[in-house]
């Protein structure tokens, strides 16, 4: 099991909650199995600490605010806001707001993407660069092959210009 990044009685803020506090009540770890994948996630119990108001939240989204050694005395210092959770609103946006059928007045913060999001776009990224590098070659040799076997004047200096952009396109990685 991984280590969790935050323990019981801590602190967080939570990303898309701006100025509310909350404490950790609970924690769990994740196990994602798939045919190709598998990935493991620490999951968040949280309670705000105002109202009381509970929500779930992953270890990507937290912030530590304060640890809870020093929760009570940070509390004391920074009284909470008293503030709202407004799940309705939240559920709203997230399922008509982002299809144009109503929903918040909130603007919706973009995702961060994971660390296997991002390596899936630069897998993907090399994928298109090595079928593009391998359409250039072939279509280089292609006219590489016109130009041997047609009786132009030129051939010899379009054969060695060719040759040359073969050189340039097979370097480039």
């Amino acid at each position: 099991m991984n280590k969790p990044d935050f323990t019981f009685g801590d602190l967080v803020s939570v990303a898309g909650y701006p100025d509310i506090i909350f404490q950790v009540d609970g924690f769990r770890e994740e196990r994602h199995y798939y045919p190709h994948e598998q990935w493991d996630e620490m999951v968040y119990e949280l309670i705000e600490c105002s109202r009381g108001d509970w929500l779930e939240a992953d270890e990507g989204d937290l912030t530590l605010v304060a640890d809870a050694a020093q929760a009570d005395e940070y509390l004391r210092a920074n009284p909470p806001k008293a503030a709202k959770l407004n799940y309705e609103e939240d559920l709203a946006m997230y399922y008509f707001g982002e299809f144009g059928f109503g929903g918040s007045k909130k603007e919706k913060e973009a995702p961060k993407p994971s660390a296997r999001e991002l390596s899936a776009q630069e897998a993907e990224r090399r994928k298109k660069a090595r079928k593009e590098r391998a359409e250039a070659v072939d279509n280089l040799l292609d006219r590489r092959k016109w130009y041997a076997d047609s009786e132009a004047e030129d051939k010899v200096e379009r054969i060695a210009e060719i040759d040359e952009e073969l050189r340039r396109v097979s370097e480039t990685r």
